[in-house]
């Protein structure tokens, strides 16, 4: 059961919803909050209160980020019904898809930019550690080679042994010798069983790249 909650938060984001049901009059507790702690009968009753969906808090996120934050599909597809920004971006530059993929939730799906640069430059691949949330990333144009503010890519950042996820990236087109800013490629810093993966695919290190000239 909690996997099939974690595996479905991205999609709502990337598909949409039907038009949600008002009631009447605002709570006391703010909508963000009331999206943090999966209040749903408050974040209706802001919505028919006239509140503004994509209002920011201190900290520049909207009710979207904190429902993709904790995983709140409902809240999420009601949001995005009432007209919630599904590329609206924090104090930090992330949209509620960055959330959404680094907690492996598969909700925020309705014309998501998939491709959104958050902090760092990186973009919600970059978060993504399940084969679930990668594959629909890439199915939505995620580009794998994208380059976050140190020149890394998704593939320099699957180095550590997630091997499954650097099949994923290799197959979608991920560059086995791409160069970071100091010139070190993917193989530079992968551990024995993804060298080998990386190898297998044509992968080099940075040396034996400035060999071949």
């Amino acid at each position: 059961m909690k996997h099939l909650l974690i595996t479905t938060i991205a999609a709502v984001l990337l598909v949409g919803c039907g038009e949600a049901q008002s009631i009447t009059k605002a709570p006391d507790i703010s909508i963000q909050n009331a999206a943090t702690i999966g209040h749903i009968d408050a974040v209706k009753q802001h919505l028919a209160a006239g509140a503004d969906v994509n209002a920011k808090d201190q900290n520049g996120k909207t009710s979207l980020h904190y429902a993709a934050y904790r995983g709140r599909t409902i809240i999420a597809e009601l949001l995005i019904a009432n007209g919630a920004d599904v590329n609206v971006k924090d104090g930090g530059g992330d949209t509620p898809l960055h959330y959404a993929a680094l907690f492996r939730r598969k909700e925020i799906d309705k014309d998501a930019d998939v491709n959104a640069k958050g902090i760092a430059g990186q973009t919600p691949l970059y978060h993504a550690e399940t084969k679930e949330i990668i594959e629909l990333l890439i199915a939505k144009g995620a580009d794998v080679n994208a380059k976050e503010q140190d020149g890394y890519t998704p593939l320099h950042l699957a180095r550590r042994g997630h091997k499954e996820i650097v099949e994923l990236l290799i197959a979608a087109g991920a560059d086995v010798n791409v160069k970071e800013d100091d010139g070190d490629t993917p193989l530079d810093y992968a551990n024995d069983e993804i060298a080998d993966l990386l190898r297998k695919h044509g992968g080099k290190t940075d040396e034996e790249l400035k060999a071949e000239g």
